[in-house]
């Protein structure tokens, strides 16, 4: 039984949870407070699984609130509840919240966002897990790149001018993003050839998601490789993340980039790190049977690179529905919420940017067309693969 914990200010709000959710009794352990005292002392007091609250509470906000949980009680999953029109902003405001639901809240999708969180929560101690990433040694920490425009972010003085510095102090890093910001995806019209240009035009999200991509998989560089190409998977994970953030709902847009920037950082710890030989024997025989590798991965040890990759980000203390989008690209259908997020947007870019790769290589994840009916937009595909193809 799941013990979760709802915040809400409004009486009414509280009261409708708890007469729909009535049903899940003998799942589901509730406890309703309507205010961030009143949840502190219930924290203080018992042990929750789950808390839920709202963004928007009288004195400390539901994502100080949420702040405070992840510090006293990490194991707990934290969920924030916000209007529709504040979603992008909580995605920004609540970095220390796991997953979303908009209000009102429909209890099966609520049900659905919890027991996903849960999900990947469970999923990322399973010990066949931390063995694998055992074999890697010493993971890389966090790229320092990459925390001195976190911190950017946060001071509410800095420029895009501030930003465009820090990124001209690296060489790979400002050719990524003039790569990027001249790419086919953006069709300007005419060529950007400065970094503090492409910078103002990109965003800080995008520029940090460059920077973490472009430092991971420097990370892995001059380690001993399985005649593997770091260069040929970041590019590949570039069009991933375009396609991805061009197919996802808005709200979602920097978190299917994200995601698809580093779908695969997975490859590279077992790859490079972990057991190279055992990479070429499982490259060599998805080659030879066209099939894909995330299939003979998990035939053999019950875990693939998407669950390693997720692994490295979550330690890395990077948002949870990025980390779930790596997690489960692979296998979106484990996932009981059926709408088209980010994770269903990097399934569906990482599947399409596959069907144009060369011959020799093993063969891409499939599209679960039966997902695409469920989500509603199986009518887009044709539009997508055009996309995947520019």
């Amino acid at each position: 039984m799941r013990r979760i914990l709802f915040v809400d200010d409004e009486v009414g709000v509280l009261e409708a949870l708890r007469d729909a959710l009535a049903g899940r009794g003998d799942e589901w352990d509730m406890r309703l407070a309507r205010d961030a005292p009143a949840a502190v002392q219930a924290l203080g007091s018992e042990t929750f699984d789950v808390v839920a609250s709202d963004l928007r509470l009288p004195g400390v906000t539901g994502a100080e609130l949420l702040a405070r949980v992840q510090a006293s009680c990490p194991e707990a999953v934290r969920v924030i509840l916000c209007d529709e029109h504040d979603m992008r902003g909580a995605l920004r405001e609540a970095p220390a919240a796991h997953a979303f639901v908009t209000k009102p809240c429909d209890p099966g999708a609520l049900a659905a966002v919890v027991e996903r969180a849960c999900l990947l929560r469970e999923m990322l101690g399973d010990e066949a897990l931390r063995h694998a990433v055992n074999r890697a040694g010493a993971l890389p920490s966090v790229p320092r790149l990459y925390t001195r425009l976190l911190a950017l972010g946060d001071d509410p003085d800095a420029t895009s001018a501030d930003v465009a510095e820090v990124v001209e102090q690296d060489v790979a890093m400002s050719a990524k993003v003039l790569g990027m910001v001249n790419s086919a995806y953006f069709s300007l019209r005419r060529e950007i050839g400065t970094v503090r240009e492409a910078v103002h035009l990109l965003g800080l999200e995008t520029i940090k998601a460059l920077a973490l991509s472009v430092e991971a998989f420097r990370c892995f560089e001059g380690r001993d490789g399985a005649d593997f190409s770091i260069e040929a998977l970041h590019e590949h994970s570039v069009r991933v993340a375009a396609l991805a953030r061009d197919i996802a709902p808005s709200a979602l847009r920097d978190t299917a980039f994200v995601a698809g920037l580093l779908h695969d950082v997975g490859k590279l710890v077992l790859a490079t790190s972990a057991e190279p030989a055992y990479w070429r024997e499982l490259v060599a025989e998805a080659v030879a049977s066209f099939r894909p590798l995330h299939e003979i991965e998990r035939e053999r040890r019950g875990v693939t690179h998407a669950e390693v990759g997720a692994y490295l980000l979550s330690l890395w203390s990077l948002p949870h529905p990025v980390v779930e989008a790596v997690a489960f690209h692979h296998q979106p259908e484990r996932t009981p919420l059926r709408t088209f997020d980010a994770v269903a947007a990097v399934h569906a870019a990482d599947a399409l940017v596959h069907e144009r790769s060369p011959l020799g290589e093993p063969a891409g994840p499939e599209l679960d067309r039966g997902l695409l009916d469920d989500w509603g937009v199986a009518d887009r595909l044709a539009d997508w693969r055009r996309r995947a193809a520019a």
